[in-house]
């Protein structure tokens, strides 16, 4: 697992000079921010490759794969998070919900459906955030940018309210280590709030989203 966050690690150095030599501004000013994006990026479709073999296809060695490069990539992400950013109030939710994920990822019970589809959907509800940042830091004038802001709130609505809450009630039937359920559950109410955040102060949020 260490070894996959290095390679995220040499992942993220490598675009980072890559955009780097993009002779647009933008990219030159937020090469770090949107090659670190990228990396984010790269590792939800890992993800979703995985547990959907795992679901689909019955392969059943792809389980252990999400657990071991998702783990990787969240070691790397606390890392850059720590090295490169002022800690304040959201900084350090990040560090609780990384840790969160490191320790539910350890688990044997991630083999259980409503476990693992909890990912799924999370990861799915990052999919247009991501977009979105890109297009911040890259072309915050952009004609699309609007388009991609309205399908990250709505995205994000069904993903984490609906789908994530009938996977939470899943989890809570059916897992049996009920510290690990209780250590994750503050990183589904994140997600209820950040969902919330963005249809009453979606210009703060975005307004962060610039800054961060």
């Amino acid at each position: 697992k260490g070894g996959v966050s290095f390679l995220f690690y040499l992942g993220q150095v490598f675009l980072n000079e890559r955009i780097k030599s993009n002779s647009k501004n933008s990219y030159q000013k937020n090469s770090s921010k949107i090659s670190r994006n990228i990396i984010c990026l790269v590792h939800t479709i890992l993800t979703l490759i995985f547990i959907l073999s795992y679901d689909l296809l019955q392969l059943r060695p792809f389980i252990n794969y999400m657990s071991i490069v998702s783990t990787g990539y969240f070691i790397f992400d606390t890392y850059y998070i720590l090295k490169f950013y002022q800690l304040d109030t959201l900084k350090f939710m990040y560090l609780y919900h990384h840790g969160a994920i490191i320790y539910s990822l350890s688990q044997h019970e991630i083999t259980k459906k409503c476990y693992y589809m909890a990912f799924l959907w999370a990861e799915i509800s990052n999919i247009p955030l991501y977009v979105v940042y890109h297009l911040i830091k890259s072309d915050p004038e952009s004609k699309v940018l609007t388009t991609f802001k309205k399908i990250q709130k709505y995205t994000y609505l069904f993903a984490r309210v609906p789908m994530m809450s009938y996977y939470t009630y899943l989890m809570y039937l059916e897992i049996e280590n009920r510290v690990g359920f209780y250590i994750t559950l503050p990183v589904y109410f994140l997600g209820v709030i950040w969902t919330i955040c963005l249809f009453l102060i979606w210009k703060l949020l975005y307004s962060i989203l610039i800054i961060s």
